[in-house]
């Protein structure tokens, strides 16, 4: 016997990434980290550095699931990420300032 298959789609379809809270995301994380990281020295200049480069990284992860048309929830990590980015970017660069010895 043929296993029977089905010319229906599947009832239960993935949704497209929800790209409105995800940017709304981006800018209050970004504003967060403009509040939190900066400080009138060098490690609070490098600190806002490696904050844009993280948000230039979502800004591309955007760009390519938008072109992509990709589906699910991957979305929210990156929104999760962006929202909680100044005070996990600031713990992340104390690690690394900790391991080079230095301190601030």
């Amino acid at each position: 016997m043929e296993p029977q298959t089905s010319n229906f789609p599947s009832p239960v379809q993935e949704a497209p990434w929800n790209y409105l809270h995800l940017s709304l995301a981006l800018i209050v994380g970004f504003f967060l980290q403009m509040l939190v990281l900066p400080c009138l020295c060098a490690i609070g200049n490098w600190r806002g550095e490696v904050a844009m480069y993280f948000n230039a990284m979502i800004l591309l992860r955007m760009g390519v699931a938008y072109v992509r048309k990709e589906t699910g929830n991957a979305w929210i990590i990156y929104a999760t990420l962006c929202y909680t980015s100044a005070f996990w970017l600031h713990a992340l660069t104390d690690v690394i300032l900790f391991v080079n010895g230095q301190s601030h």
